[in-house]
This record gives C-alpha cells, sequence and structure tokens, in this order.
C-alpha cells in the first residue's frame, strides 16, 4: 500500500520544501566544497563527491516523485530557495 493517499496536499508541500531545502544546502554546499578541490587538483576527492551529490540529490528527487506531482514540485522550490541562501551566505563566485 502507498502513503501518497494517506497524505494530504499540504503534507506533500511541506515536505517537498523540507526534502528539497535540506538536500539542495547540502547539494550546493557540497558543491562549493568541489569546485575548491578540483581547484587544488585533489581529483580523486572531487569526484568522489560529485558523484555523491548527484546520487543524493538524484535519490530524494526520486523520493519526493514518489509522493506525487505537488511533493516534486515543491521540493524544487525548495532547491532553489536553498541555492539563492547558499549562494548569498558563502557568497558569489569571483
Amino acid at each position: 500500500m502507498s502513503l501518497t493517499p494517506l497524505l494530504s496536499p499540504a503534507l506533500r508541500v511541506a515536505a517537498g520544501l523540507a526534502a528539497g531545502g535540506a538536500a539542495g544546502a547540502a547539494y550546493f554546499i557540497a558543491l562549493l566544497a568541489n569546485t575548491r578541490w578540483y581547484a587544488r587538483g585533489a581529483i580523486g576527492a572531487a569526484v568522489a563527491v560529485q558523484l555523491l551529490r548527484f546520487a543524493v540529490l538524484g535519490a530524494v528527487l526520486y523520493g519526493l516523485a514518489r509522493l506525487g506531482a505537488l511533493a516534486l514540485l515543491s521540493g524544487l522550490v525548495g532547491i532553489v530557495a536553498a541555492r539563492h541562501a547558499v549562494v548569498r551566505t558563502q557568497g558569489a563566485p569571483r
């Protein structure tokens, strides 16, 4: 039995925003670290983190898609909001 019919639309939106925001923040913070590792020449660590970033974000988006379109779309809104927050706090690229 699927949990989707048991969750209200508001709960799906809230779950999507929370999961998307957390995954997005982790993704973009790891991206910042990843670019620094590439710049320093630590290619092995950079490639490993890059693959991990893609896998985690893909798993979160898959889970949200299983909850439905509302959860997936609100998750994407959370990811975009997390990107904005990380760029503001960590500084724009120079």
